[in-house]
């Protein structure tokens, strides 16, 4: 499948699978030419449905909208043979859902965290 991607995102090449679930697939790629790490956020089927493609476009134009400390920074949103996907600057983190695989959030960070997204 890497090599596909190749093809499919001009200007970068893919270094690693970083998350998938069901509906969607984010890889680390590197831009050619400047060397810069971005993360690549598209669909996992071959030919996504309709709702998903209209997802990842609403999601793009949300994330333009949002700023400050952690969040992230779309640079591009490119259509593919599968569909759209989005390119986004690098972010290294964690899933939530293994940050907190065995423990619940603490509350005071829960509300730290809660306070900088409104």
């Amino acid at each position: 499948m890497l090599q596909n991607l190749k093809i499919l995102i001009p200007d970068h090449v893919i270094t690693e699978a970083v998350f998938s679930n069901s509906r969607s697939i984010i890889y680390r790629a590197i831009k050619t030419g400047g060397g810069q790490l971005a993360l690549i956020k598209l669909a996992c089927q071959d030919s996504p449905s309709s709702e998903f493609s209209e997802s990842i476009r609403l999601e793009y134009n949300i994330l333009q909208t949002l700023g400050g400390e952690g969040a992230l920074v779309p640079r591009a949103l490119v259509d593919c043979d599968n569909g759209p996907a989005i390119i986004l600057d690098n972010f290294v983190g964690e899933p939530l859902d293994q940050y907190m695989a065995g423990a619940p959030l603490d509350l005071d960070l829960f509300f730290c965290v809660a306070l900088q997204l409104v």
